[in-house]
């Protein structure tokens, strides 16, 4: 009777976890039904906020928050051990609950940073109670379910899944805007590429879900997001062939940097002589349709708050707040809903404490991605600096960064206090005999044994 009520618990929690990451995609909301295509409305977001699912999603997010802390409750020693490697999380979470006090929004940043709070602990809990390979596992299965469900409703409402105005007949699926539904395409593809199920079911829907996966980022008409796609596996790949080099051959490991080093900074040099050109293949201009003018006018935003910015969901209010500014220098009725950057959106927020929180949090992730492969020979270690490097490229254009229900803040707070959980022995006090088995399996997976081979 223990056995069968552990196992069923653990396959709960993991409905649970899916069910939250489906809610953190945005999938549930089916936004594109309630608001109209970008250029039909200036009111494209607002519409959305405002759509009658609003009720029931507030109650998703609040359950998931209830939930998510009665779990960490009961494992509180685990919560603890894990929860003190995010230093930097805690810090930049501190400095957006407090941000209330210099936001000229303070009912607004007030609860939104309690939305973000809620997320963390979530990607905490996350964290926490699977291991990367559990973790990939999921988000695998959730991938799955967004890209079947997405074409399933673009087929069946076309009308709301395709858009009009200025992107006529690019899919956006249930998301309201194109380009955020071809960035959470990227991350499933990069999470089903990397994962590898056992089966031939397995295998065939892993193989099913990229071709989705790769057919509607075409639709989506998004070259952006194919080719940080390409760039994704090609990462993937890339890694698999540096770390079975360093474990064969170390003595030509370093040569075989550094020529690839070398190779990367001609690349760089080559595009940056020829960005024109190369922008003018994408339909674009060295402009990046208008940011790079955002981005010079938010720079003498920034000037006027650099320490602690302007709090968190503080800057961008329309026409009524500083955000105004943005229309006037440009003459322009239209304001975009945010930079089209994460790292200034975070120092706006944050101002140049917060960038530096987050850069420190990043910088020591990265540490971590790196060494993780050497220390765990798995497909699975390849996650880390794959997510971080999606980050980083995405964050160029999109914001993609701090954000309160999002999946991507969600998988970043995962990633960060995953740490914990891969190179440190569980010591946790088993609770029954089934509890004592899994916790062993886990600590096994946590050492330096493979979890699951390198496919090379």
């Amino acid at each position: 009777m223990i056995v069968r009520f552990s196992n069923f618990r653990l396959d709960v929690e993991k409905a649970f976890a899916l069910l939250a990451l489906l809610f953190y995609s945005e999938l549930l909301a089916f936004q594109s039904v309630f608001s109209l295509s970008e250029g039909e409305g200036a009111t494209l977001f607002a519409e959305a906020a405002n759509s009658p699912l609003t009720p029931l999603l507030r109650l998703t997010q609040h359950g998931v928050f209830i939930v998510t802390i009665v779990l960490l409750a009961l494992r509180w020693r685990q919560t603890l051990r894990t929860s003190a490697r995010g230093s930097f999380i805690w810090g930049l979470l501190l400095l957006t609950l407090l941000s209330f006090l210099w936001s000229d929004t303070p009912a607004a940043t007030e609860r939104g940073s309690i939305s973000l709070l809620e997320t963390t602990l979530f990607g905490l809990y996350f964290a926490a109670r699977f291991t990367l390979k559990e973790q990939l596992q999921i988000l695998s299965i959730c991938g799955s379910i967004f890209v079947v469900v997405s074409l399933l409703f673009s087929a069946a409402m076309p009308g709301a899944a395709i858009e009009a105005g200025v992107h006529p007949g690019a899919w956006r699926g249930p998301l309201i805007q194109k380009n955020l539904f071809a960035r959470a395409l990227v991350l499933f593809g990069t999470v089903t590429y990397i994962h590898q199920p056992e089966g031939c079911v397995g295998k065939t829907i892993r193989g099913l879900t990229l071709l989705l996966c790769v057919l509607l980022i075409v639709l989506s008409t998004s070259k952006t997001a194919l080719v940080i796609l390409i760039l994704m596996l090609g990462l993937v790949e890339s890694q698999k062939f540096l770390y079975r080099l360093f474990l064969t051959l170390p003595m030509l490991f370093v040569p075989i940097v550094c020529v690839a080093l070398l190779a990367v900074m001609v690349a760089v040099v080559a595009t940056v002589n020829n960005a024109e050109a190369i922008v003018d293949l994408t339909g674009r201009d060295l402009t990046l349709s208008g940011r790079t003018e955002i981005w010079g006018a938010l720079i003498t935003k920034i000037e006027e708050r650099p320490l602690l910015g302007y709090g968190y969901l503080g800057f961008w209010r329309g026409i009524y707040g500083e955000s105004a500014y943005i229309g006037k220098v440009f003459g322009s009725t239209y304001l975009p809903p945010h930079s089209h950057n994460g790292f200034f959106e975070l120092t706006l927020a944050f101002g140049l404490l917060g960038l530096g929180v987050f850069a420190l949090s990043f910088l020591i992730n990265a540490r971590f991605a790196l060494l993780l492969p050497v220390i765990m020979p798995s497909t699975v270690a390849l996650w880390p600096l794959t997510y971080l490097f999606f980050l980083a490229l995405y964050n160029q254009t999109e914001s993609t960064l701090v954000a309160h229900n999002s999946i991507f803040w969600t998988l970043y707070v995962a990633l960060t206090f995953s740490k914990a959980i891969a190179l440190e022995p569980v010591d946790e006090t088993p609770i029954d005999k089934t509890v004592a088995d899994e916790m062993a399996e886990r600590s096994l997976t946590k050492t330096k044994l493979p979890a699951t081979p390198l496919v090379y």
